[in-house]
């Protein structure tokens, strides 16, 4: 990819810290705190490896994209909806349950 096709590596940081407190404020609305403990500690230990695909080129505009539709299921109070909305994940990688 020519490097002027690429957003700067501040944008996408910036871009990915509005992508953890979009999905901050998702965990917080959605009044399922046990799970949200649950997750803060996954997340935890893998945060090394969350940050990396957040700098491939367009990731961070295609989160946006899938939290603003979890975000209008959840304020539409469509579970359907919302369930729909939760990204599957890339390519299925060996040993790796299918959700």
């Amino acid at each position: 990819m020519p490097t002027e096709a690429r957003p700067a590596t501040g944008v996408q940081a910036e871009q990915h810290a509005l992508a953890l407190l979009r999905q901050a404020i998702l965990q917080e609305i959605s009044g399922q705190r046990t799970a949200v403990e649950l997750l803060e500690r996954l997340n935890a230990q893998l945060v090394g490896h969350r940050f990396q695909p957040a700098l491939r080129p367009g990731r961070p505009h295609q989160s946006l994209h899938e939290h603003l539709a979890m975000i209008e299921a959840i304020r539409a109070w469509n579970p359907q909806a919302a369930e729909a909305a939760v990204p599957r994940g890339g390519p299925r990688r060996k040993g790796r349950p299918p959700p």
